[in-house]
């Protein structure tokens, strides 16, 4: 072998090494990450970067075992055991959070009601695929969310269908310029818009009449977490949701887009106090995956829009997806 093929030789092995040596590194500083992401969604979710992080972690659970199968396989045993910790607390973490199944009414004659919440995104130009989704799905009340005045004025469209409409609130103070509105077949007894932490267009409940019953229904955006200016405006929110609840007459039924997860406390806090029955507890165990936001995403979005309910059974849920918007729309069938 000639002296250049020697050198080309061992000049490839000595990036293949290299190559070897870096895994072990590479798999340290992953774990530590994965650790430190852990800790602070689990121990420090009072805080705006821990908050956003404990709607992460399912991904944090499933990046653990990812690392811990990866490790094994090279035989890297301090990263694997970092991973296997990492998978098991918050794994643990998801189980203590998921909501119960309310207690099913037994009578198969009960009144049914079938509900859709949908954050139409206000920048969306396609009512069309709205109309065309509501054909098929064939909701009797809808739940709106990021209804801008343009969107409000085309909402004609859909009269033939829904023959009652709340009016969409004043907007304020104006961060931004949408609110709630809520469709329905069903008549309109009674409309509230009252403010969440100052803000309205961010609640919009309308009393419907079913076979002579009155049932609550309500259409919620919540505001994000948000470092800069309104750092505790989602708690305050969520807060004085909770209380507009508790001051309101069940059967209730509300859902839209809460920008949190099950996974984080003020959510988590907000479902325990007012005893709510939530979506998540209907849904098939593989759809947990899909989420409805980004709805893009097929696998491992985050499921920040929820359907609640107060002495309404939820018998199911389907998240699916309406052309235009960056969520997912979320369908269940109630039962009083």
């Amino acid at each position: 072998m000639s002296r250049v093929a020697r050198g080309m030789g061992k000049h490839s092995q000595d990036k293949s090494g290299e190559g070897i040596h870096f895994l072990p590194i590479l798999s340290v500083a992953f774990a530590l990450s994965l650790a430190v992401f852990s800790v602070i969604a689990g121990l420090w979710s009072n805080i705006w970067l821990g908050n956003i992080l404990a709607n992460f972690q399912p991904h944090l659970a499933v990046l653990g075992f990812v690392l811990l199968i990866g490790c094994l396989f090279l035989g890297l045993r301090i990263p694997a055991v970092v991973g296997a910790a990492v998978c098991l607390a918050n794994g643990a973490l998801i189980v203590g959070q998921l909501p119960a199944q309310g207690t099913l009414p037994t009578d198969a004659r009960a009144d049914r009601l079938r509900l859709m919440t949908f954050n139409v995104l206000h920048s969306n130009q396609d009512v069309g695929a709205l109309r065309e989704s509501l054909i098929e799905v064939q909701p009797d009340v809808v739940l709106l969310q990021e209804v801008s005045r343009r969107w409000n004025r085309h909402l004609h469209v859909l009269a033939d269908l829904y023959p009652h409409r709340t009016p969409l609130a004043a907007i304020g103070p104006k961060h931004d310029d949408h609110g709630n509105v809520v469709l329905s077949r069903l008549p309109l007894l009674d409309v509230r818009q009252p403010t969440l932490a100052g803000m309205t267009g961010r609640l919009t409940a309308a009393r419907i009449s079913l076979r002579g019953k009155s049932i609550w229904v309500a259409s919620v955006h919540i505001d994000k977490p948000d470092p800069l200016g309104r750092p505790n405006m989602q708690r305050r929110q969520l807060a004085e949701l909770q209380d507009w609840i508790t001051g309101m007459d069940p059967p209730l039924t509300l859902g839209g887009d809460f920008n949190a997860t099950l996974h984080t406390p003020q959510l988590n806090v907000f479902i325990t106090r007012t005893g709510v029955n939530v979506d998540l507890a209907s849904d098939p165990w593989w759809s947990i995956a899909r989420g409805t936001y980004p709805a893009w995403v097929p696998l491992f979005g985050l499921k920040i829009d929820h359907i609640m309910a107060l002495d309404i059974a939820i018998l199911d849920s389907a998240a699916i997806r309406i052309s235009g918007s960056d969520h997912r729309a979320v369908v269940t069938n109630l039962r009083l």
